[in-house]
């Protein structure tokens, strides 16, 4: 039986393109969850041209963007960055996606682990993730990680 390599590493160049498509998957699979369109829009709601440059400074600056790799094929991505504030800076993920065929063998694990480890090598007092309302699958994945609920967004919308 063979098995499979999981591997994460930092984004690069050449990934530009895996990386967007990707971007536009996890977009697409929450767009119309409950909450996923503003969330979308607060977070990542830029052209594509300036996502793409956006993705273009990162993969050379000081947030990091890896990805997560099934026998050295690009299925994942990371993009974790930091806010600074009084306490401490705070590591937080904002962007997590595996394709849904390659889930559930560790490639998720895998990025958030090393999230985790760059957050404490960093000096961050903590790590934070969003997970929309009702999206217990990704609520319950940042758990096993010991993030838990510190603070509730509540919104009306005025346009639904």
């Amino acid at each position: 039986m063979e098995t499979i390599r999981i591997g994460v590493r930092p984004a690069e160049k050449d990934d530009l393109d895996v990386l967007l498509a990707m971007h536009d998957s996890a977009d697409a699979a929450i767009r119309d969850e409950r909450g996923g369109d503003l969330d979308i829009a607060t977070h990542w709601d830029t052209a594509m041209s300036s996502r793409r440059a956006w993705y273009e400074a990162q993969i050379d600056g000081s947030t990091p963007v890896c990805v997560g790799t099934i026998d050295d094929v690009v299925v994942g991505c990371i993009v974790v960055d930091r806010l600074s504030t009084t306490l401490g800076d705070v590591a937080r993920v904002q962007h997590l996606w595996v394709e849904p065929a390659m889930r559930g063998v560790g490639v998720g694990a895998s990025l958030m682990r090393h999230a985790v480890v760059f957050a404490k090598d960093e000096g961050c007092v903590g790590i934070d993730a969003r997970a929309l309302p009702g999206d217990r699958n990704t609520k319950n994945f940042f758990e096993s990680f010991g993030l838990v609920a510190r603070s509730l967004v509540v919104h009306q919308r005025f346009d639904a």
